[in-house]
């Protein structure tokens, strides 16, 4: 029975960071981030918390290659998408 807890216990962890619900502070994990690239476009308010986390996680790894990654125009154009629809 205990067993049976911890595993939905997991489940619910889980799901809190695949949905954005709890993000931690530059710690962004790709299953949190895959769905929002494949798509590539930002639906709300906690995607986009994951996905400014995720951009400033990738800068404080390498701050000189930064703007030499391919994927940060992309974020780019998809962060100001969003910001441009709800302003």
């Amino acid at each position: 029975m205990p067993l049976i807890f911890l595993a939905i216990f997991f489940v619910v962890i889980y799901l809190l960071f695949r949905f954005g619900i709890v993000v931690l502070d530059r710690v962004v994990f790709n299953f949190q981030v895959d769905p929002i690239l494949s798509r590539g476009r930002i639906r709300n308010i906690r995607e986009y918390k994951v996905m400014h986390n995720y951009i400033e996680m990738l800068f404080e790894r390498n701050p000189d290659g930064f703007n030499e990654n391919s994927d940060t125009t992309k974020l780019n154009k998809m962060m100001n998408a969003y910001h441009d629809e709800n302003s």
